[in-house]
């Protein structure tokens, strides 16, 4: 983000994407589709810009592509009381957009997402979550039952 200076009219998602780009990362759009899909799937709120990034070889210090999504536990509603979970997309985001009901728009293409892999996710989420000590039953119910597509 700081290999070059942002113009004020260029978006902080367009900068990234430029920056990227001029450093010759490949793939960095799709890489972002699917992480802001996934946030938005999983109610992320907290995907700052220390939360993705990109890989290099650690000897030859050539750019190999997008870092693998990681540090999601700010997700799934983690801190909210149960009347506050909801599927609207209206739940906090970062970096790009406030809500993740605006971030989603960013994504320039869904037509690797497959969302029929996800039928049948919310009986594992109950089962993940069944006997959790961060998760009562009402919770665990609330959070199986969020279909946010």
């Amino acid at each position: 983000m700081q290999t070059q200076q942002k113009p004020s009219h260029v978006s902080l998602y367009q900068h990234y994407v430029n920056c990227c780009e001029t450093l010759g990362i490949a793939g960095i759009m799709q890489a972002l589709d699917r992480m802001i899909v996934l946030d938005y799937l999983i109610a992320n709120e907290d995907r700052h810009q220390n939360n993705f990034g990109v890989v290099r070889h650690a000897e030859t210090l050539e750019w190999i592509g997008a870092a693998p999504i990681y540090d999601s536990g700010s997700s799934l509603w983690f801190s909210k009381p149960l009347s506050l979970i909801r599927a609207d997309g209206k739940s906090t985001c970062k970096p790009f957009k406030p809500e993740h009901n605006e971030q989603i728009k960013l994504v320039s293409s869904f037509e690797w997402l497959d969302l029929s892999a996800l039928d049948g996710i919310e009986d594992e989420v109950r089962d993940v979550f069944h006997g959790s000590v961060f998760a009562d039953e009402a919770r665990c119910q609330a959070i199986g039952s969020t279909r946010p597509y």
